[in-house]
């Protein structure tokens, strides 16, 4: 999205980003996003990914996708 390399090994070790308790982590996360985008115009707002400009909105839909297919 920035023109960057993407390089996996630079997220660290699963383990210690899921913690003692990965449920409990992935909700915190979670929590976290819902509340993000849980204000007026957010999903609308128009970003650049590494699919182009799109709205956060186009954007979680291709994203969802991609989930369930892979």
């Amino acid at each position: 999205a920035r023109g960057k390399t993407f390089n996996p090994k630079t997220l660290g070790d699963y383990r210690k980003t899921a913690g003692a308790d990965p449920y409990a982590t992935f909700a915190k996360a979670r929590d976290a996003v819902l509340d993000a985008l849980d204000h007026p115009g957010v999903l609308g707002k128009r970003e650049t990914t590494w699919f182009g400009e799109q709205t956060i909105d186009e954007f979680i839909r291709l994203m969802a996708a991609d989930i369930a297919v892979h």
